[in-house]
Parts: structure tokens; sequence; C-alpha cells
């Protein structure tokens, strides 16, 4: 059981950091950075 609460744990810290890099970033900057938009991908394939 206590692998199942670490799991969860990674997958919130990913999703607070996902949430963190795209914070006041608009969807131009998104789409014309390459370092936004594999830092954020990175994020949510750790939660997968």
């Amino acid at each position: 059981m206590w692998r199942d609460d670490a799991y969860l744990l990674d997958m919130l810290i990913a999703s607070r950091t996902a949430r963190q890099f795209s914070e006041e970033l608009t969807w131009e900057e998104f789409r014309h950075s390459s370092l936004y938009q594999r830092a954020i991908a990175k994020a949510l394939e750790n939660i997968g």
C-alpha cells in the first residue's frame, strides 16, 4: 500500500510542476518555446 501512496504523491508533484510551468504562459509563448513544450510534456509524462 505504501507504494500506491508514493505513486500518487509523484503524480501530484508532477501535476503541480506542470501547472507552475504554464502559469502566466500564453499560447503563443508556449507554441514558440520548445523549452516550455518539453518541460510541460515531461511533467505530464511523469503522471502517466
